[in-house]
């Protein structure tokens, strides 16, 4: 298995996060309906890094694309269904299912260290494959100036919105 870079771990934070925690958010937000709602969803592209939870939440018809922070225990996120609630179900069902099967999350550092073993060819295909199915990238790639990738990241949540 290959070494994480330490600032690429999992933040504690998250990881102690228990159902009791989200249970609770739950009442204070949709009186409970949170639960019921995750058990009746399909929970896609889950994946964490850092702080952060991101994947699909939806069921056969319509998803929805989420995003949650979590810092200092303070729990934030964004969704693209555009309700005007901070915390809609959709956001409550990711919560759900990273304290109830956060095994099945991708986790992003671990990925990203392995792909520091890739070798130069290998991570060009890789590279171009992504930006064949998502020319949209293609600014990540060919912008002058990027010093701020934090930037660049709140303003794709700014587009969900």
């Amino acid at each position: 298995m290959t070494e994480k870079n330490s600032k690429d771990q999992i933040v504690k934070d998250l990881l102690d996060l228990r159902f009791d925690q989200v249970e609770e958010l739950d009442r204070e937000v949709s009186e409970g309906q949170g639960l019921a709602y995750y058990e009746s969803v399909q929970i896609s592209r889950a994946n964490v890094y850092r702080n952060t939870l991101s994947g699909r939440v939806g069921d056969l018809a319509e998803y929805y694309d989420v995003r949650i922070t979590v810092h200092r225990q303070q729990i934030s996120g964004t969704c693209s269904c555009g309700e005007s609630r901070e915390i809609c179900r959709h956001i409550l069902a990711l919560l759900y299912s990273w304290v109830q099967d956060g095994k099945d999350f991708i986790d992003i550092g671990e990925k990203i260290a392995q792909l520091q073993h890739f070798d130069h060819d290998r991570l060009i295909e890789v590279i171009s494959n992504i930006l064949r199915f998502n020319p949209g990238l293609l600014d990540l790639f060919f912008e002058k100036d990027r010093s701020d990738w934090d930037e660049w990241y709140a303003e794709q949540d700014n587009d969900l919105n």
